[in-house]
């Protein structure tokens, strides 16, 4: 919360010093359980994904979680 502590932003949310993967692919299981969820939701719908399984396919970093955050 703002009203608490103190809150501001250190950088631009669109710099980043680490090289991005270029070839991103999206490991088993996830790969599957994503294809499974599109197929099931009946509206396009965006799901925006965070937290270190996003690290990992981003900056080709071998897999820390075994979670996905969204």
């Amino acid at each position: 919360m703002r009203a608490i502590g103190i809150c501001f932003q250190t950088l631009s949310p669109s710099i980043c010093n680490m090289p991005r993967s270029q070839n991103v692919v999206i490991p088993s299981p996830w790969a599957e359980f994503l294809r499974e969820l599109d197929g099931l939701l009946p509206n396009k719908t965006n799901l925006h994904c965070l937290g270190g399984f996003v690290l990992s396919l981003h900056y080709g970093l071998q897999l820390p979680t075994g979670d996905m955050d969204y």
